[in-house]
C-alpha cells in the first residue's frame, strides 16, 4: 500500500463538499474506498464527531484496512465489502 491516497482533510472536504473545519462536526457519512489505494488511518481522526459510517459497496479485504482512528462510530455498514477477513 505504498501508493495509497491518504483521506487527509483536503480530500475529504473536497470530495464531501464541506468545509476542512466542518469535518470535525460531522456525525454520519457514506464513503465508497478501495483500500488498497486509500489510507484510512487519520480519516477517524479528522471525522472525530463521526458516530455512523457507510462504506457499502467498498473494497476492504479486512477490519484492520479500517484502522483504530474511528473511536465513537457505533453504527457501521459494510455490505457487499469483498470482506475476507474478520
Amino acid at each position: 500500500m505504498e501508493d495509497a491516497i491518504e483521506l487527509n482533510e483536503k480530500f475529504l472536504a473536497e470530495h464531501l463538499g464541506v468545509k476542512a473545519e466542518e469535518l470535525s462536526r460531522l456525525n454520519k457519512i457514506e464513503l465508497r474506498v478501495d483500500t488498497s489505494c486509500h489510507n484510512l488511518q487519520v480519516t477517524g481522526e479528522i471525522l472525530s464527531s463521526l458516530d455512523s459510517l457507510r462504506m457499502n459497496d467498498s473494497i476492504i479485504k479486512c477490519f484492520r484496512d479500517i484502522g483504530t482512528s474511528f473511536r465513537f462510530v457505533r453504527i457501521l455498514h459494510l455490505a457487499r465489502c469483498e470482506l475476507r477477513e474478520v
